[in-house]
């Protein structure tokens, strides 16, 4: 059900864009803006007397303590939702936002009204994934074939999960990269390999980049076929 009035707080270190993002929900009905900061933490001491549902983070300049603020912050609020701002959906943006759970990112350049549309939505608890973020570049993205309907199943941070097992990360390093623990990274394979019918790491992966959901790094390719370091230097 549709909250009767969506309560936002805004973290970002522009204030051109703080003002920007506060002015746009407030012309639409239905938000409250509670407050605007430079860091997830400094939420923390006001979130318990504003209470938002929703914390629209800008990624682009999110600190590295945002991901514990966050966590803290969901002990105190645990149905608050957070929604990224990013200039793009580069690997260092996406991480950001998987550190902080999103559950969604709004790229900056997208019509404003896309904002506003995600903030509700994600405020009555959906996941946006990465491709509504975006708008097709090619006609054929419009039509989903089978494997893109499957891939369209995954949420948000099992799409950075898979990402980064498609990068040749172990499963420790995944959760470095995301910000999680290798127990939460274990369930969101578990669950990836369940939703995409698929038996292992490698079918996952196969499907994704059929597809064009992930992207292996020329070094990762090479290196199964056994050549030296030599390459795999070059890759990166």
């Amino acid at each position: 059900m549709a909250k009767a009035t969506i309560r936002v707080a805004i973290i970002a270190r522009h204030r051109m864009v703080a003002d920007g993002v506060r002015r746009l929900l407030e012309d639409e009905p239905g938000f409250r803006v509670t407050g605007i900061m430079e860091r997830v933490e400094a939420l923390e001491s006001v979130a318990q007397r504003n209470r938002p549902d929703v914390v629209i983070v800008d990624l682009d300049d999110a600190g590295p303590d945002s991901a514990d603020a966050m966590q803290r912050l969901r002990v105190v609020i645990p149905s608050i939702s957070a929604l990224g701002l990013a200039s793009s959906l580069r690997p260092e943006h996406v991480a950001r936002g998987a550190a902080i759970d999103a559950a969604g990112i709004y790229i900056k350049n997208l019509p404003s009204l896309r904002l506003v549309d995600m903030t509700r939505r994600v405020a009555d608890g959906e996941t946006i994934p990465p491709e509504e973020t975006s708008e097709p570049e090619d006609p054929r993205e419009s039509r989903p074939t089978a494997g893109e309907s499957l891939l369209g199943r995954l949420t948000f941070r099992e799409r950075n999960v898979l990402q980064a097992l498609s990068e040749g990360l172990s499963t420790p390093k995944v959760g470095e990269a995301l910000g999680i623990s290798p127990l939460t990274v274990q369930s969101h394979v578990k669950s990836i390999l369940a939703k995409l019918g698929v038996h292992s790491k490698i079918e996952a992966v196969s499907l994704g980049l059929l597809h064009g959901a992930v992207t292996i790094p020329e070094a990762d390719e090479e290196s199964d076929s056994g050549e030296p370091e030599r390459r795999e230097r070059r890759g990166r």
